[in-house]
């Protein structure tokens, strides 16, 4: 019986010491898997997924686009304003003086890709990003004398044929609602008298794409030669057109296009 009775209390002592390491070893897992999601995430600055200066230049210049600039180096800094998800919610643009360069500027870098925000104390935080520019290349940018050597070759271009029957006409590659936009957004007019100015500009698509001898016709206005020096100024920023076709072959052809401005100073 004494024999019955220390081998049930052995069994017992075993079974409850089993049990007590099995409850410690998950209650030791439970604790390891707890601090694992606690861990706090490291405090880290917004990150760009590539590199933005590259893409933001990219799709500013587009393929061919210059900007008319009288110095070297053309600096400028974008300081971008992210959201704690990485959404850029405005732009501060230093360094451009003209308004609608620095619209299409901020609205290049807005629609850009994504950020990884700000990490701060574990938590995503909204932040300020600022992204130096200076640019030396000489594809970007075009300084008042070569514009003027432009216009002086275009006048030479001038005397070769152009074709206005042709088999497939003109176009700009994105069409030309998106050539009016960017034209817009591109275009500073120069101050003029009355509520309105309207007037035609005609243009020369070359064989390799490029605008030139352009001419504005229906104005006398007395700030005739700085519209075209600015009109100018757009279509150089601008992406070549597809040129004109005839014969199977590429050929130069004339563009015209009406424009009405309206003086914001009467608005």
């Amino acid at each position: 019986m004494k024999t019955v009775l220390l081998r049930s209390f052995v069994a017992l002592l075993f079974f409850t010491l089993g049990a007590q390491s099995t409850f410690a070893q998950k209650r030791s897992k439970k604790a390891k898997k707890e601090q694992v999601t606690t861990v706090q995430k490291k405090d880290t600055v917004a990150i760009y997924a590539g590199d933005f200066k590259e893409d933001f230049l990219r799709v500013f210049f587009k393929e061919s686009g210059k900007i008319v600039y009288s110095g070297t180096e053309f600096k400028f800094v974008l300081s971008l304003i992210l959201t704690d998800t990485g959404v850029v919610e405005d732009v501060i643009v230093l360094g451009v003086d003209n308004t609608n360069v620095k619209e299409r500027m901020k609205t290049i870098a807005k629609n850009l890709g994504k950020w990884t925000p700000e990490v701060k104390a574990g938590q995503d935080i909204r932040s300020q990003v600022t992204v130096p520019f200076a640019i030396k290349e000489s594809e970007f940018i075009m300084n008042p004398a070569e514009l003027d050597r432009l216009l002086a070759e275009s006048k030479e271009r001038s005397k070769e044929s152009v074709y206005s029957n042709v088999d497939t006409k003109a176009t700009y590659p994105d069409g030309m609602s998106v050539f009016v936009q960017q034209f817009v957004e591109l275009f500073t007019p120069p101050i003029f008298e009355g509520d309105k100015l309207r007037f035609a500009i005609t243009f020369i698509v070359e064989k390799d794409g490029t605008v030139t001898d352009i001419k504005l016709y229906g104005i006398s206005s007395p700030n005739q030669a700085e519209l075209l020096k600015e009109i100018t100024k757009a279509f150089v920023s601008m992406k070549k057109w597809i040129p004109a076709i005839k014969d199977g072959k590429p050929v130069r052809s004339q563009f015209t296009l009406p424009l009405t401005l309206q003086n914001a100073s009467t608005e």
